[in-house]
């Protein structure tokens, strides 16, 4: 199984999303900010609540992931970019 990674992956895009790459072998990890996420996902499938802007917590979650889909909110992307 190849380890991916959705980030914002609790959405309703990212939900289907997740649905689809489980069928196709992923071992997923979804990060999100909320403590619990809003939608049931799959038994098999990693939640973790954190800050997407936190470079470290990102780098401990995301060490040995071969794959990542990055949907979050897109003010983050403008905050990383801005802050680097």
């Amino acid at each position: 199984m190849i380890p991916c990674c959705v980030i914002g992956g609790n959405g309703y895009i990212s939900s289907h999303l997740v649905e689809l790459l489980l069928t196709k072998g992923r071992q997923l990890t979804v990060i999100e900010r909320n403590i619990c996420p809003a939608k049931n996902l799959p038994e098999d499938v990693r939640y973790v609540a954190g800050d997407y802007g936190d470079k470290d917590f990102l780098r401990n979650v995301l060490e040995g992931t071969k794959e990542i889909v990055d949907l979050a909110y897109e003010l983050f992307l403008i905050r990383v970019v801005r802050t680097q």
